[in-house]
């Protein structure tokens, strides 16, 4: 049988396939969310329906650690604070909250330019330096814990960065960015490929 026979076929079949489809019922899915309450129709929950940050939220609905997220985090991911420069929680001092690894991102140029970052006591604090002079003049407080600076953006993402290492802490920075990427930063600090 060539091409055209079988579309002619096709073709011809199609009218009788269509009410047969249109006709046949198809059961509405319902979710049982454990309230006791009617269930919604499947195609009414918005569980899978990423939250304003572009966080996909877990089964019950809110945000990942969104129970246990500090008021000084952007967001927390995997028991980290993350505070995003700039942002509401990105002021001149950026306190990270105690308890908790923290991770600042300074991801526009200037971003971070002139501010100071108090890492929590003996805690992991990594800042991410993602454009140009994202953390020029940054100045940051170890706090006894591990410290590592990201300067991955483009020309001088982390210009004249200084860290303060004390009791204890320990740094690291990578200078993956632009040709003069880590110019006078941190100059205690190790650089590494990446940060441990």
């Amino acid at each position: 049988m060539n091409a055209r026979r079988l579309v002619a076929l096709a073709l011809g079949l199609l009218p009788a396939l269509v009410p047969a489809v249109a006709c046949s019922s198809i059961p509405e899915l319902t979710f049982d969310d454990g309230d006791g309450g009617p269930d919604a129709p499947a195609g009414d929950a918005r569980t899978d329906a990423p939250t304003s940050d572009g966080t996909v939220p877990t089964p019950d609905g809110t945000a990942p650690d969104a129970g246990n997220c500090p008021a000084a985090c952007s967001k927390c991911t995997n028991g980290a604070c993350v505070i995003t420069c700039p942002g509401a929680k990105c002021g001149s001092t950026i306190t990270c909250p105690p308890g908790q690894a923290c991770v600042v991102d300074c991801s526009n140029p200037n971003s971070c330019q002139n501010k100071r970052v108090e890492c929590a006591s003996g805690e992991a604090c990594t800042v991410n330096c993602a454009a140009n002079r994202s953390c020029d003049t940054l100045t940051l407080e170890a706090n006894g814990g591990k410290l590592c600076v990201r300067c991955e953006g483009g020309n001088m993402a982390c210009d004249a960065v200084t860290c303060n290492v004390d009791g204890g802490a320990t740094c690291n920075k990578t200078c993956g960015g632009g040709p003069v990427s880590c110019s006078n930063t941190c100059a205690g600090c190790a650089t590494t490929s990446a940060c441990p």
